[in-house]
C-alpha cells in the first residue's frame, strides 16, 4: 500500500479531491459610509498586531497607525494590549498630531463589551472621533490590513 501522502497527489492530479474554495470575501451588501478624507490628518487606520516573541520569551504587540491621505505611518510597541493601547495611542499622537478621525476595528481592546472603553473615552477626550468598521470586513480598513502585510 503507498504512503497516504503519494494517493493524496495522485487523486489531486486527476482533479478528483480537494475541498471546494469560497474564493475571496464577499461584501454583506450593507451601505457603509467611508469617512472621507482630504487632507492628511482627517483621517487615520488603527489596529494591533501580535503578539509577537523576542528570544528570551518577551511578548509585545506593534500598534500601528497609518495616514488614510499622506500614507505617513507610526508604529508604537506595547507590552500588555489592554491597558498599554491608550498610552501607545497618546505617543503616537504625540509624535504625528492628533487626527480628526481615527478607524478602528471591532476587536480586542479597542470596545468594550459592556460600553463605551477607555480607547473611545480618550479618543473623544483628544478630539479625535472613533469610527468603527463592520465586524469580519477588514478590507474597510484596506490601508492599515496593506501596511501590516509589509512589516
Amino acid at each position: 500500500m503507498p504512503p497516504e501522502r503519494t494517493i493524496e497527489r495522485i487523486l489531486r492530479r486527476a482533479g478528483t479531491t480537494g475541498r471546494p474554495r469560497s474564493g475571496r470575501r464577499a461584501s454583506k451588501g450593507i451601505a457603509y459610509p467611508a469617512p472621507a478624507a482630504d487632507r492628511a490628518g482627517d483621517v487615520v487606520q488603527v489596529d494591533l498586531v501580535g503578539p509577537r516573541h523576542l528570544d528570551g520569551g518577551v511578548r509585545f504587540h506593534a500598534l500601528n497607525q497609518i495616514d488614510v491621505c499622506s500614507r505617513h505611518a507610526g508604529i508604537e510597541i506595547v507590552v500588555d494590549r489592554g491597558d498599554e493601547v491608550v498610552s501607545g495611542l497618546h505617543a503616537l499622537w504625540t509624535r504625528h498630531g492628533v487626527p480628526g478621525r481615527v478607524q478602528f476595528d471591532n476587536g480586542g481592546p479597542f470596545v468594550s463589551p459592556t460600553g463605551v472603553g477607555q480607547v473611545v473615552r480618550f479618543c473623544l477626550h483628544q478630539g479625535a472621533t472613533p469610527v468603527f468598521i463592520p465586524a469580519r470586513e477588514p478590507w474597510r480598513n484596506g490601508t492599515i490590513e496593506h501596511f501590516k502585510r509589509h512589516v
